[in-house]
């Protein structure tokens, strides 16, 4: 009875979610995910796993990585995808069998722990017992017996010490692990507050024919995102790479968010340069940079369009960070200026009052695929050579993509840089947001 259990499963993951019980949610979460499958309710389902393999991966859950694999493998099958499912089902028995020459040595080691013990124990019995037997003997034998009493007493004083010294280890040992597990769900709870700041990707779907967003976080945290607004039967969208990733990311991509939300929702500009050219201003006076002190240099690269669709133009301008339009004649970059948002690299070109990031105007016909993206996806190191995927391979995605519909983008996408990466882990944030027009 799936849906029976899917009720149930749900009100456990609240209760886990108030008691922080990560290994538990993990769990639930892939219980969910399995539930979705009988239902045939895939994109649910994969949402679930994926929520577990962030649980896992963060607390290195090995037991429940295998049941994490075995159920992506079970995906992967019913959604179409059988390479992919058989490569997981290789990772799944590489895992398996790691987890087992772990747990061989893990006995081993006790083994040979238990027999020095016996070991050392049965040497300082018969220690003793040689006193014992030499005490009624000659005053040197006597002082000798003393001797050897004196390194059995050392002896065993070390063994309590080191005794002792390892129960404190094993208490420092569990404070860790549970500051760790603090940090861990300070910082899901990060990226929870984050999320909250992004739009909705299906809403996007309503402003356009067709579209997808892939959004993958290098950490729990992405120093990655995108925004969007209409405005005017128009559509701003943009792309963001704010400096770093992880925690230092996900704050500048906070602060980057609501300098964007200013200068169009609260001071109305309009033309992307300008737009560009004012989020420097309000990025620099946020950030303290100036050119006579020590602060930091972040910032971010933006690609940045304005659809118009009564005029089926695009308004584009970026910092650091092109797009590409899909045409009838192949697919065209749209390339920006070398230069990223904060910072002093430019601040003297600002000062002037000119637009240091220009505007360029493209015009698109109605079925024509808008992409834009951070460098995540084309740097991201793969293949046999471990060499970033680069752009010629990445085009090669976008012209694949633009073969089809999107229903099945994210998919392809995650195919295509698991594919690349296979046992690299991921370097960099990833973002690619398709539009068809």
């Amino acid at each position: 009875q799936p849906d029976s259990a899917v009720k149930r499963l749900k009100l456990a993951l609240n209760s886990s979610m108030k008691e922080s019980d990560s290994y538990f949610m993990a769990s639930l979460d892939l219980d969910l995910g399995e539930a979705y499958m009988l239902l045939k309710n895939y994109p649910i389902a994969f949402d679930y796993l994926e929520n577990a393999k962030a649980i896992i991966e963060s607390n290195d859950y090995n037991e429940l990585k295998l049941a994490y694999l075995e159920l992506l493998a079970t995906y992967y099958k019913e959604t179409g995808f059988p390479d992919l499912a058989y490569s997981t089902i290789l990772q799944y028995n590489t895992c398996k069998d790691s987890l087992d020459l772990i747990n061989n040595r893990h006995r081993i080691s006790e083994l040979n722990a238990r027999y020095e013990a016996e070991k050392r124990e049965t040497e300082i019995a018969r220690q003793a017992q040689l006193i014992e037997k030499k005490s009624a003997e000659f005053v040197t034998v006597l002082m000798a017996a003393f001797g050897v009493s004196l390194i059995a007493i050392f002896i065993l004083i070390s063994l309590v010490r080191k005794r002792r010294m390892n129960r404190m280890l094993q208490e420092q040992n569990a404070e860790i692990v549970m500051q760790r597990q603090k940090i861990i769900s300070s910082i899901n709870y990060a990226r929870r507050i984050q999320s909250s700041i992004l739009p909705d990707s299906d809403l996007l779907k309503n402003l356009v024919s067709d579209a997808f967003i892939y959004f993958k976080p290098r950490d729990i945290v992405s120093g990655d995102f995108y925004w969007y607004k209409e405005i005017d039967d128009q559509l701003y969208i943009a792309t963001v790479d704010c400096t770093g990733h992880g925690v230092p990311g996900a704050f500048m991509s906070l602060i980057a968010n609501a300098k964007l939300n200013k200068v169009v929702m609260e001071m109305g500009v309009r033309e992307p340069g300008q737009i560009l050219t004012q989020v420097h201003h309000e990025i620099v006076q946020s950030l303290r940079q100036s050119e006579d002190s020590q602060s930091s240099q972040d910032g971010m690269d933006i690609s940045l369009c304005l659809i118009d669709f009564k005029t089926r133009k695009i308004k584009f301008s970026g910092a650091n960070s092109s797009v590409f339009l899909k045409t009838e004649e192949g697919l065209q970059e749209i390339k920006s200026k070398p230069l990223s948002i904060g910072g002093q690299l430019f601040n003297r070109l600002v000062a002037t009052g000119s637009n240091v990031f220009e505007t360029v105007d493209v015009e698109y016909s109605i079925g024509d695929r808008l992409f834009m993206y951070t460098d995540g996806f084309p740097d991201q190191l793969g293949g046999d050579e471990q060499k970033k995927l680069n752009k010629t391979r990445f085009k090669s995605l976008l012209d694949m993509l633009s073969l089809k519909d999107f229903n099945t983008a994210h998919e392809h996408c995650e195919y295509v840089l698991t594919d690349w990466r296979k046992s690299l882990p991921q370097t960099d944030d990833i973002l690619l947001v398709g539009i068809r027009l």
